[in-house]
């Protein structure tokens, strides 16, 4: 028999060494799996290291994903980025929200929140109504006490019971303009232009966030992503000049309408139309065009 064949022979022995190891290690897994208890019995210290093994796999796989700025989720533990707050996979939050400053923010999306906003600007949770917060709840007045008056303390008895179960009405103004918080604590959403290309960008239908494709559930809001088109944002018209007839857009230079003929005459053709004015469509409270709650009742702008 030649060396090459020699050769070749233990080759193959040393390569089916390989294979009958491997199907040993195969069925040691599906036993330990499948009767783990009676491993435990019959071969305890071969459970104990394999359970330590297992163990150190985990701990330097988490290592990993926490060099990468990867966290688990707590509820179907896929990994997302550091700085997501809901989780890709299911929609779990990820973390309570906290302000390093001491601010106040949204505990269902992070966003921060005035002092005296009753809704999140970026995903319309009402602040006071979640038990997450941990603050205070709000503070009921107390009904003032109607004291009786000199001029009632003078009147008989009969009569001064009479009047004083009697309900005092009070005067009250009507309200002419809005009360509500300033606009100038309002958080909004801007989106940076750097990130706008030629190609669509897939957002979230709540909130309008940018989304990667493929995710479940957006990591701003914690809504879920069923491609929905975002309804168009709550734009005012420009300014056109019209026909005092009519009522028909007409050009600068025009000196009759081109609809009904009527002679246009230069103050005529400045008469222009005035855009209305943006408000909330269930309280009627004043918005701006970039929100996308109402800071007063919560209703969805856009």
């Amino acid at each position: 028999m030649s060396n090459e064949t020699v050769m070749m022979l233990e080759e193959k022995i040393a390569e089916e060494k390989k294979h009958r190891e491997a199907l040993w290690q195969t069925l040691g897994q599906r036993l330990d799996q499948e009767f783990a208890e009676v491993v435990k019995t019959y071969a305890p210290d071969l459970a104990s290291q394999l359970e330590a093994s297992q163990a150190k796999l985990a701990e330097y796989q988490e290592a990993i994903y926490e060099a990468k700025g990867l966290i688990a989720c707590p509820h179907c533990h896929t990994y997302n980025t550091s700085d997501s707050v809901f989780c890709i996979h299911c929609g779990s939050l990820l973390k309570q929200p906290q302000s390093d400053t001491g601010e106040r923010v949204c505990p269902h999306c992070g966003a921060p929140v005035a002092q005296d906003h009753l809704f999140c600007s970026r995903c319309g949770t009402r602040i006071d109504e979640v038990s997450e917060t941990g603050s205070e709840a709000p503070v009921i007045p107390e009904e003032p006490v109607h004291e009786p008056s000199a001029e009632m303390s003078d009147l008989p008895d009969w009569l001064s019971e009479t009047s004083r179960d009697e309900p005092v009405m009070e005067k009250t103004e009507p309200q002419t303009h809005w009360e509500g918080p300033g606009y100038d604590d309002m958080t909004t959403l801007l989106v940076d232009e750097s990130m706008m290309s030629e190609q669509e960008v897939l957002r979230c239908p709540i909130c309008g966030e940018p989304v990667e494709p493929g995710q479940s559930f957006c990591i701003h809001c914690g809504s879920r992503i069923d491609d929905a088109p975002v309804e168009p944002e709550i734009t005012s018209e420009p300014q056109t000049a019209v026909c005092p007839v009519c009522g028909q857009p007409v050009k600068e230079d025009d000196q009759f309408c081109m609809n009904c003929g009527a002679k246009l005459e230069p103050q005529a053709k400045q008469v222009t139309v005035e855009a209305d004015p943006l408000v909330c469509p269930v309280c009627g409270s004043a918005v701006k065009e970039d929100q996308v709650f109402c800071i007063n009742c919560g209703a969805k702008l856009k």
